[in-house]
């Protein structure tokens, strides 16, 4: 039986030995779901042969994607990346499921019309790249997936994020960060089309909501 393929958009790695591809944590949790195979994607890809999407982490979003100002404080954003979500990343939603991950959580939501705060001021990050910062709120439907846990730990990499105020109304929360009426968006999924994800990184500090977005991801591919 063949695998499942998962393409990751490529990006620049290192500063001083430039190099072309994609971290092996992301590979590498790609890989740990059975059946399926990691395939990195190249710039001039139109839409590539594959059967699901994982966007990656990353350096902030240009603010002229989505007609803002850029702020003070949001760094150069990825020269390949920021390609892909310009150019590329139109031709798969609602084509193939997505999975996305802190700047590609970012991605999707703006390209799927939510707001983008530029900087949140005092949100909690992670001292080393898999260790816990805060705990976040499950929805209804997230409890439905993996029961009713007292807490619920992720990471945080990230100085950007997605308000829950406005969201369009085919956005489903899975969870949130702080009171909900001014709170940061951390996982979502959507009426509309097959897409999952994430503002933490799972790749680097496992949790199981994670897994079993992935995992219904998987089972969305149409065969």
């Amino acid at each position: 039986m063949s695998k499942i393929i998962i393409g990751v958009p490529g990006y620049k790695i290192g500063e001083k030995t430039f190099s072309y591809g994609v971290g092996a944590n992301h590979l590498e949790y790609i890989a740990s779901f059975e059946g399926v195979s990691p395939r990195i994607l190249m710039p001039d890809e139109e839409i590539a042969k594959i059967d699901m999407l994982y966007l990656p982490g990353g350096a902030d979003l240009f603010p002229g994607s989505y007609g803002a100002t850029p702020g003070f404080k949001t760094t150069n954003p990825d020269l390949f990346k920021q390609f892909f979500y310009d150019y590329k990343l139109q031709n798969y939603i609602g084509k193939i499921p997505i999975f996305a991950v802190c700047l590609g959580f970012q991605q999707l939501a703006v390209k799927l019309g939510a707001s983008l705060i530029q900087n949140l001021l005092g949100h909690p990050q992670s001292n080393e790249r898999g260790e816990g910062a805060h705990e976040i709120t499950l929805s209804e439907t997230a409890k439905m997936l993996i029961g009713n846990p007292k807490k619920y730990e992720v990471n945080s990499h990230h100085h950007q994020g997605v308000s829950m105020a406005n969201l369009p109304k085919e956005f489903i929360p899975l969870a949130y960060y702080g009171e909900k009426k001014n709170a940061i968006l951390e996982a979502f999924t959507h009426e509309k089309y097959a897409v999952y994800a994430v503002q933490w990184h799972p790749e680097e500090y496992y949790d199981l909501l994670a897994e079993e977005m992935f995992k219904i991801a998987i089972n969305s591919i149409q065969k």
